[in-house]
């Protein structure tokens, strides 16, 4: 009996100990991103915010899977010129996407 309730505090005890530590490293992530946008310029700042702000505005859209418009990716693809570091900030679609869409344009152009 006593060994079942060691084991059940150990194990509580792990479970506490997983949790605190994930708690931890996800304030050093938000301490170590804060830092770097206090390095960045406020154009870019409200660059990548925009850029996160179109794409809410894609996946608000009510259809099961939501695809930017025909004058989207040109935006994005704007968006993503003038933010510093638009790998982070991109969600809806993938950073090879995002080169596809810049190669085509210059294809065009």
């Amino acid at each position: 009996m006593e060994s079942n309730l060691v084991a059940a505090l150990i194990i509580v005890l792990r479970r506490t100990l997983r949790r605190l530590l994930g708690l931890a490293r996800s304030a050093t992530k938000l301490t170590i991103n804060a830092a770097g946008d206090l390095a960045r310029t406020r154009s870019k700042l409200i660059a990548e915010n925009a850029l996160l702000c179109q794409q809410v505005i894609v996946l608000r859209r009510n259809i099961q899977r939501p695809r930017p418009n025909r004058h989207e990716p040109v935006l994005l693809l704007i968006l993503a010129c003038l933010s510093g570091q638009w790998r982070d900030a991109l969600h809806v679609v993938s950073p090879e996407t995002l080169l596809r869409w810049h190669r085509d344009l210059f294809k065009i152009l």
